[in-house]
């Protein structure tokens, strides 16, 4: 069984992420599209994700987070599809049949120890490439009204790395022996300060003296998820000491209002 994460290195290493996203964003992407050069499926997964985006858009401070809470929308959904390692799709698809067929036991020290393994297989970000590689050029493709042409071999070399950083975080949550979920509501929930900060930084939580949090925009609607949040169900335990009562908001989403 692989040695379990403490929930303060799993949040750190998610807000690295979500930092690169932020660093790429800022890097590569700037023009203002025209609602005309959407692909399709930049205009779905909009409409589903930010169904106010082209409002946002035009908001200068505001246009770079429409195009994160896009990119981490199609991460969220990778991870849910196991579209971040050679043959994902399919493990997840068995991983699905076996929760179904084995006691919550078996099934925990079954996924523990077949995703530690995949794991482990996988030294280098060479070797996630035939599953990175169409994921990143559907981003690309994406962002692309966003984006200068001319930078596009620099800004694809970037998403690599980010999704590098991404798969090889899942593959430790997935091998840990509490059930990890990222979690990317759709659409954009009400805002909640128990498990969503404010992306713009104008409102901070805080907590009454009853530990109570409070934050001005607690019940105000969500335009976006920008990066998501995650989640963990168990005590981290296997065998007969586990128990999946318990729920901990190990990250939590940053939203804007």
């Amino acid at each position: 069984m692989p040695t379990p994460i403490d929930d303060r290195t799993i949040a750190s290493r998610f807000d690295g992420l979500a930092q690169e996203i932020k660093d790429w964003s800022l890097t590569h992407l700037r023009r203002n599209p025209g609602p005309h050069e959407f692909s399709p499926d930049l205009r779905e997964l909009l409409r589903a994700r930010v169904p106010d985006f082209e409002r946002l858009l035009t908001i200068p401070k505001t246009r770079g987070l429409v195009v994160r809470a896009a990119v981490s929308a199609i991460l969220a959904d990778a991870f849910e599809d196991g579209y971040l390692f050679p043959g994902g799709t399919e493990v997840r698809a068995v991983e699905k049949r076996m929760r179904k067929n084995m006691s919550d036991s078996d099934f925990n020290s079954w996924r523990c120890s077949t995703y530690a393994s995949i794991a482990a297989s996988f030294g280098s970000e060479r070797d996630l490439l035939p599953a990175l590689e169409p994921l990143a050029q559907r981003i690309d493709a994406l962002v692309a009204p966003f984006a200068d042409a001319q930078e596009s071999g620099g800004r694809l070399k970037y998403l690599h790395r980010i999704l590098y950083t991404f798969a090889t975080l899942c593959l430790t949550l997935l091998s840990q022996p509490a059930r990890f979920h990222i979690l990317d509501p759709k659409p954009p929930p009400t805002f909640d300060c128990r498990t969503m900060d404010d992306v713009l930084q104008e409102y901070e939580t805080k907590y009454l003296n009853t530990g109570r949090p409070e934050n001005p925009l607690q019940g105000r609607q969500c335009s976006a998820v920008v990066f998501p949040g995650v989640e963990k169900w168990g005590n981290g335990q296997l065998g007969s000491e586990a128990e999946w009562g318990s729920l901990v908001v190990v990250v939590k989403a940053r939203v804007l209002v």
